[in-house]
């Protein structure tokens, strides 16, 4: 009986955090992915270019408390993959690479002060992650925490495509 009490209870806690990723996510952007040229925090330029490798772009936050959890994940997942984020209202580019220094993290930061990139995304809250396919597409997108594995399976799942 207590079994089957806590099989349903996880059901409906389940149910209930999937449905609110679905809600958060219903804005995001899907097909095409908007065009991307920038510099990221260091200078370099970055464009999002369809080249047949997938790509991961992030959408993150110094203030995000579940970004600082998503961010090791990103950082490790960008050891390997080609990586960009975007540093949601988190100040100008020292500041960004000053967190970024002081997190041990080394992934590619663009700044976005105002929202600009976010909203070309549709993005309204983070972390939010994206998988662009080497044709351009959009395969995944996503709100909420994300497990270095998750990322990598879907970019494995991207470049199948």
């Amino acid at each position: 009986m207590k079994l089957k009490r806590l099989l349903l209870e996880t059901a409906v806690v389940l149910g209930v955090l999937g449905g609110v990723a679905l809600w958060q996510g219903r804005t995001l952007v899907s097909g095409s992915a908007p065009p991307l040229h920038v510099h990221t925090t260091t200078g370099a330029a970055f464009r999002l270019a369809a080249d047949k490798q997938p790509t991961l772009i992030y959408f993150w936050a110094t203030w995000c408390p579940i970004c600082r959890l998503t961010s090791p994940n990103v950082n490790t997942v960008a050891a390997h993959h080609r990586v960009v984020t975007v540093a949601l209202q988190s100040g100008e580019p020292g500041a960004i690479n000053a967190f970024l220094a002081k997190k041990g993290l080394t992934f590619p930061a663009v700044a976005d002060p105002d929202g600009a990139i976010a909203a070309q995304w549709g993005v309204r809250g983070v972390p939010a992650i994206f998988v662009v396919d080497g044709r351009g597409i959009v395969r995944f997108a996503g709100i909420g925490y994300s497990s270095r594995w998750g990322m990598e399976v879907r970019l494995w799942a991207a470049s199948l495509r």
